[in-house]
């Protein structure tokens, strides 16, 4: 399998895990244990140590506990990541371990804008811990422990403590036996709960969906989840402790060559109720943006800025392996500051480094993102002496530059209007769409260019596919109608173009889908909602019309290209095969896809 140097923005944005931003993953620092109850629980999970609280100077702003006024829970978090790629190369891994002390004002009574408080939140890094004394935030409470909409109070998103959502949802849980639908920002889930005895918990994820932040276009990743949970219940009936771990895996699909790149995210949790002696509800820390200010982990902390060029090469060959973004922008400023453009070019042609570690250049210069990362990358993309195949991808890392510019689009519009070799132009058009949907205020440009050449291509021409492609990585409403004429083109390639970005279009979605029941002929054509089901659960109309479908095609090809279809949804995957079992005896198709011998 390919290697594939991937923007690890890109993809936290896409996949949108929760609360598992790259800074999250910290380093492989020493472990804690410095005296407090939350560096204790730290370095030994399983520890007992409770009701020890560090004391504050804000004595006169200190609530006395009651016994009904707070609730705690000493929280302990370890997450580890594993890359498909790299583990065909020897395996690699990487994580981190938080702890911290949740406490809860007036936590027993519904209601609104409730209060809480996160107290002595601490990180592992190499270069120690990294702490944050105190933050508030709000939350709304539901009888018995439904915690929902919470407030950060204007947290910036790149911090660890986004995982907030993902914490309070393993600590929530009715009584009902009707099912319990958690929504956050990134992730909706519903959940069946049943009781082993007074005090033992047990819950199943029923479904798991992407949340209401969680933006899809043609290049999103199919994205599945899982978890076991248990927890104990306390004579009031809110939980005592909790432990819970969790999976969530990331399939990449490169649409050009259907190679795969997966990369999975492990979440194991803790937490212990313990009961705060005091706690400080400074209305300070409730306002609006409270948060704004607190200091981001960068995750390059626990990193040695390389200080010649024979560590630069070692940071190199880690960034090749790790994909590590903070590795990347480090080794990208290091190449900003210290190597000239002609110099970067040198080592692209250097054959002391492999293909792999040449990408790396380019991810490194892209995550950097500097004024000078989109000089440096223009330049290479534009210069006809680079090899075209680091041409071609410092196209694709051009575009991902966070904060790219109209420097970013003028080099790839102008590769556009250069007498390069096709492979170049398609790719620096495909990227105009990217930078389209990734750059708001370049969108119109964008827009405008992939439409000029819309209407300048002929129906069933390559350009024209490539130009449809092209829109559909815009993710823009403006083309809806162009997607919805060109379903009835005469090609499939450029039938599967127009379905692929006609599936994301709220106004053209139905008509592709129609397209497809009713008219569609190439199976070829169905790897477009193959791949966008994946990413969006169908509906039931859906489900039931392409089974309808499938049951009256006679054509061996399109039986497994409708039979992906069904199965291509993981929430509906298990029940969808046993329709499909049902047919094999009628439907040779469907009976070689649940073989496995079926191509693809």
């Amino acid at each position: 399998m390919r290697k594939y140097i991937i923007s690890a923005v890109g993809l936290i944005v896409v996949v949108s895990l929760f609360f598992i931003q790259t800074d999250f993953w910290g380093g492989n620092g020493g472990s804690l244990n410095n005296g407090s109850a939350t560096e204790n629980a730290l370095s030994n999970p399983t520890s007992e140590v409770i009701g020890t609280q560090q004391k504050t100077s804000h004595q006169n702003s200190l609530l006395k506990n009651n016994t009904s006024e707070f609730l705690g829970y000493i929280v302990n978090v370890n997450v580890g990541m594993t890359n498909s790629d790299i583990e065909e190369t020897g395996g690699n891994s990487s994580g981190t371990k938080a702890s911290f002390e949740l406490v809860f004002n007036h936590p027993f009574e519904s209601g609104t804008a409730k209060q809480a408080l996160v107290r002595n939140f601490i990180q592992e890094t190499a270069n120690g811990p990294y702490k944050v004394d105190q933050m508030g935030f709000l939350y709304d409470l539901e009888q018995p422990q439904v915690y929902q909409n919470l407030d950060l109070l204007g947290l910036p998103k790149e911090h660890t403590l986004v995982m907030l959502p993902y914490i309070l949802n393993a600590i929530s849980y009715h009584s009902e036996t009707t099912p319990l639908i958690l929504t956050t920002p990134t992730m909706k889930t519903e959940y069946s709960y049943q009781r082993l005895d007074n005090k033992k918990l047990l819950r199943e994820l029923i479904d798991y969906q992407d949340g209401p932040s969680v933006v899809y276009s043609a290049n999103s990743p199919q994205v599945a989840y899982s978890e076991t949970w248990q927890a104990d219940l306390s004579e009031d009936k809110f939980i005592e402790r909790v432990a819970t771990k969790s999976a969530i895996q990331a399939l990449f699909t490169n649409v050009n060559d259907g190679e795969d790149l997966s990369i999975e995210q492990h979440i194991r949790l803790t937490m212990k109720r313990f009961y705060p002696e005091s706690a400080d509800f400074t209305q300070g820390l409730f306002i609006a943006n409270a948060n704004r200010s607190i200091d981001i982990l960068l995750a390059g902390s626990d990193l040695k800025e390389p200080e010649n060029d024979e560590e630069m090469l070692l940071l190199l060959d880690k960034v090749t392996e790790t994909l590590s973004q903070a590795e990347a922008e480090m080794l990208g400023r290091y190449l900003i500051t210290n190597k000239s453009i002609s110099e970067v070019k040198d080592l692209l042609a250097d054959e002391a480094l492999d293909p792999f570690n040449k990408q790396a250049l380019l991810m490194a210069l892209q995550e950097a993102n500097q004024p000078e990362s989109e000089t440096y990358l223009a330049s290479i993309i534009l210069d006809a002496s680079v090899a075209d195949r680091y041409r071609a991808a410092g196209m694709v890392n051009i575009a991902l530059i966070k904060d790219a510019t109209h420097v970013s689009y003028d080099a790839l519009h102008g590769v556009m209007y250069k007498q390069e070799a096709p492979l170049l132009i398609e790719t620096a058009l495909y990227n105009i769409g990217n930078i389209s949907r990734n750059q708001s205020l370049i969108a119109p440009d964008g827009v405008k260019e992939i439409m000029s050449i819309l209407e300048k291509t002929q129906d069933d021409s390559r350009e024209r596919f490539i130009a449809l492609q092209a829109a559909a990585n815009a993710n823009n409403d403006a083309f809806t109608e162009t997607f919805v004429s060109s379903l009835s083109a005469n090609t499939p390639r450029e039938r599967l173009a127009a379905v692929e970005g006609a599936l994301y279009r709220p106004n053209a979605k139905s008509q592709a889908v129609e397209h497809l029941l009713l008219k569609e002929t190439s199976p070829m054509v169905f790897a477009a909602a193959e791949r966008y089901y994946r990413r969006v659960e169908p509906s039931f109309y859906e489900v039931i019309k392409f089974y309808e479908r499938l049951k009256s095609e006679n054509d061996e090809n399109m039986q497994v290209a409708l039979g992906k279809v069904l199965l291509s949804n993981r929430a509906q995957k298990e029940r969808m095969q046993q329709k499909l079992e049902e047919l094999i005896p009628v439907k040779p198709g469907i009976a070689k896809l649940l073989s496995g011998s079926s191509d693809g």
